[in-house]
């Protein structure tokens, strides 16, 4: 990921290790602070394989 920054995403189902991406406008292209959600690009994700 380089020195940039890193958001770590906690998966719901308590078994599989958090998924960390890189917080870059490419893989996080909306953050919506009022309303308290983000929106992370699918293709952030296939790094990370299919059960990602």
């Amino acid at each position: 990921f380089g020195a940039g920054g890193i958001i770590d995403i906690e998966k719901d189902d308590g078994e599989s290790e958090n998924v960390m991406l890189p917080f870059t406008a490419e893989a996080v292209p909306l953050i919506d602070i009022s309303n308290c959600y983000l929106v992370v690009a699918p293709d952030a994700f296939e790094a990370h394989g299919p059960d990602s």
